[in-house]
């Protein structure tokens, strides 16, 4: 056996002790249609593998710059194209509920022209933006974002882009909410799929509507209950889900790691944001303090299991030919998932937010592949 085949092994094994150790039958993904969409075999067939000892893009065998930038003009296409470089990263296509798919569908089919007509040799990565979506939060109350103290609504500041998104956002813990999104996906890879551009898509990079960044929907002192957390029903009802899989269902487990004699998995409480250690700053009491651990674990896990969720699905859909990952925040949580997930390929972010190039957004870099080789 090789060494890189031994390390793919390893880190395989790696991926399932995790979730049967820390997550037993815990559900992070749901439940996804693992059939290729029709057409998918006009999509290349691109991956991510070591070159030189640098996980490397690969398309149809054949291995590519690391390297994809956000373009909104010809003319930067062209320049692109003659100092040699052809991964192009799209400006943002977004889904978000039965209403957006005509636009997103409109959206990618002018890009990819642009794109190709100033570079027909392009290889493109989608930049796919999972938006909000006002339908689905109007109907599921119980998976709106929600502070300590009932709140729901976001300051103004956040909405001026988004305008027709003033109240709610929908929870990274909401199953409903990552299932809503995996089926959109699924029909926005079958939709590139049966284009004329189709064998010009290498992969998609998902993004958060409001923003672009994944994070807590604006978390830290602007967060409806004043610090980080999520007490709306769906959460509530994950995090209890997850002590059951942590302690194994043995409530006496739990009372001796929190320190309570009267919690049990039903009545199991999410921390207040107020409480000595909640804001990042305060030391915690650690003998007092497991029911803060475990909930910060949970929580900051939620954003990584979406991406993950969204990144299988775009995965299964093209017959596992296109290469996935998502711009994360920096500083965010959800680094884990991205270094164990077989299903995510690479993270997306600028070098600095001081130093952004045109069109935004200019690096990709192969994290996963890094990471499980490291």
């Amino acid at each position: 056996m090789t060494l890189s085949k031994t390390i793919k092994k390893a880190s395989l094994l790696c991926v399932s002790a995790f979730a049967v150790n820390i997550c037993g039958a815990y559900t992070s993904i749901p439940e996804i249609n693992e059939k290729p969409v029709d057409g998918y075999s006009h999509l290349p067939k691109a991956e991510i593998k070591r070159h030189n000892g640098v996980g490397s893009l690969f398309i149809d065998g054949i291995v590519y710059p690391r390297i994809g930038i956000g373009t909104r003009s010809s003319t930067t296409i062209r320049e692109m194209a003659d100092s040699g470089l052809n991964i192009i990263q799209t400006s943002g296509c977004m889904i978000g509920g039965a209403t957006k798919m005509p636009a997103f569908k409109k959206s990618i089919d002018n890009q990819a022209k642009n794109i190709l007509e100033a570079m027909p040799d392009a290889r493109i990565i989608v930049r796919l933006s999972i938006q909000p979506c006002p339908k689905f939060l109007k109907e599921n109350p119980g998976s709106r974002v929600t502070g300590e103290n009932g709140e729901t609504e976001f300051q103004d500041r956040f909405n001026s882009r988004f305008s027709e998104y003033v109240k709610y956002r929908p929870s990274w813990a909401s199953m409903k909410w990552r299932q809503l999104a995996t089926a959109e996906i699924r029909e926005a890879v079958e939709y590139i799929a049966s284009r004329p551009y189709a064998q010009s898509i290498a992969g998609i990079v998902f993004t958060a509507g409001h923003s672009g960044e994944y994070d807590q929907w604006f978390g830290g002192k602007a967060w409806p209950g004043g610090l980080p957390g999520d007490w709306c029903a769906e959460s509530v009802s994950r995090f209890r889900d997850w002590l059951r899989k942590k302690y194994a269902n043995n409530v006496d487990k739990l009372r001796k790691a929190w320190k309570n004699d009267k919690v049990t998995f039903e009545t199991a409480a999410i921390p207040s944001a107020k409480e000595k250690g909640r804001d990042g700053i305060t030391l915690y009491d650690v003998a007092k303090t497991q029911a803060r651990f475990d909930y910060e674990e949970f929580f900051k896990a939620q954003i990584g299991e979406a991406i993950e969720s969204w990144c299988k699905a775009a995965k299964l859909a093209s017959g596992n030919r296109l290469i996935t990952g998502a711009m994360l925040a920096t500083g965010d949580n959800g680094s884990r998932i991205f270094m164990t997930s077989p299903w995510i390929d690479f993270g997306s972010g600028p070098p600095g937010y001081n130093n952004r190039q045109p069109g935004g957004n200019p690096r990709h870099d192969y994290i996963g592949e890094e990471m499980r080789r490291h």
